[in-house]
């Protein structure tokens, strides 16, 4: 009997080494995936890496091989977009897949992404008018107090006598569902109700400021800024004006509008990027972005974004779309917890500048680990260490070794299965 019970512990056992081998394999199977993605940026006659470039690739990213090799068409693509090699640029997959895991905590991310919950967790950041909002198919007014569908229909009648209102789907990105009305009869307001069953806001459509409107009058053209929680201070990494294409409402990129590069003193690059990865020096509201433009307030809206960033600091990494009132004031129209990386990169070069290697040392030296096991241990594998978790037991007497692919062993959780 015992012989026969510690056959059925090996054979499970050689099945759980199966599924963890696995499991790893479609993780590194994901993120070459996802590093596809920064091919949608190159174009045709993109030029090529030379071989010293590739050189330079490889000696910087040579200490994080445990955990990422980064493929060159990355920052062959990045190069050819602003105009500067650099082989800090981060591929796609590596932030979706490895720092937003230790950046964005999701037990927090997912609560806080709400777009209704906005005002309570920034509740002293400016923020547009609310009309009414609706959670969980439940409708509240402005002060989160509970009302009917036939209130919230009152309200928003009421309001568009004397403004725009916008509805707003939560958990949608890109613009999507989001819908100006100027004018609607209570039948109207219903049908759009109706095609956001659980999470919506209504805003009052904002107005902005002369010079921000001029880029493009169809939409509001926000300046996305990402910040960093690095050391219980917020540092802006990255900002961009995001403009609008001419008749269209959101300011979307993939709808035709264009990324405007902005250097941290608030002057903008002497070009655009438009959808077809082209730089050009006009926007298409005819706007002449050939020279430095200061964008206003722009010291007002980095603060706001390092402000707003303190009250949040489970998350680590955070983009910001803000945009400038007629009065020069900024206001937060969303945060981004994963926010794409890739939309300053195309423009204003590597997203974390100066600060990339420490990043980088931080997360994939530190704190990321593989899941690895054999037949007598499942273990952490970290670039430089091994922490057993889990002993299986089918020794009599277990023996912890010092060593594991070469690496010592730090730490024994649990000696027993």
């Amino acid at each position: 009997m015992r012989v026969t019970r510690n056959i059925h512990k090996r054979i499970n056992r050689y099945i759980e080494c199966k599924e963890i081998t696995e499991r790893e394999r479609e993780f590194d199977k994901r993120v070459a995936n996802l590093a596809r993605k920064d091919q949608k940026f190159s174009k045709k006659d993109d030029i090529e890496l030379t071989e010293e470039q590739k050189k330079e690739i490889d000696a910087f990213w040579k200490k994080y091989e445990f955990a990422y090799v980064p493929n060159y068409d990355t920052f062959q693509i990045y190069m050819n977009r602003t105009g500067t090699f650099d082989p800090r640029y981060l591929p796609h997959g590596l932030r979706s897949q490895y720092l937003e895991h230790y950046m964005t905590d999701p037990s927090y991310r997912t609560a806080f992404q709400n777009k209704a919950y906005l005002a309570k967790i920034y509740d002293n950041i400016k923020q547009p008018v609310t009309v009414v909002r609706k959670i969980e198919g439940i409708y509240y007014d402005a002060n989160y107090n509970w009302i009917s569908l036939n209130t919230a229909l009152k309200i928003c009648l009421q309001r568009l006598k004397t403004t725009e209102i916008v509805i707003k789907p939560s958990g949608r990105s890109g613009g999507a569902g989001v819908v100006f009305l100027s004018e609607a009869n209570e039948e109207r307001l219903r049908e759009e109700f109706k095609k956001i069953p659980k999470l919506m806001m209504v805003q009052e459509a904002l107005k902005q400021h002369p010079f921000m409107n001029r880029l493009n009058p169809s939409t509001v053209n926000t300046v996305r800024v990402t910040t960093y929680l690095r050391k219980r201070q917020v540092v802006l990494l990255a900002a961009v004006v995001k403009v609008g294409s001419q008749g269209v409402r959101v300011d979307n990129y993939k709808h035709g509008g264009c990324i405007l590069g902005i250097c941290k003193n608030g002057q903008s690059l002497p070009y655009a990027l438009n959808v077809k990865m082209e730089k050009v020096t006009s926007l298409p509201s005819g706007v002449d972005v050939s020279e430095t433009i200061q964008i206003p307030s722009f010291d007002k809206v980095v603060e706001l974004a390092k402000e707003a960033h303190l009250q949040t600091p489970k998350m680590k990494l955070i983009s910001w779309d803000i945009a400038i009132g007629e009065d020069g004031e900024p206001v937060l129209i969303e945060a981004n917890y994963g926010g794409a990386i890739w939309m300053h990169q195309l423009v204003t070069g590597p997203l974390f500048g100066d600060l990339t290697e420490e990043v980088l040392d931080m997360y994939l030296l530190k704190k990321f680990y593989r899941i690895r096991a054999n037949m007598d241990y499942t273990y952490k594998e970290y670039a430089d260490h091994v922490e057993i978790i889990e002993c299986t037991g089918l020794r009599k007497h277990e023996e912890i070794p010092e060593y594991i692919h070469d690496k010592p062993v730090t730490k024994v959780r649990s000696k027993r299965k």
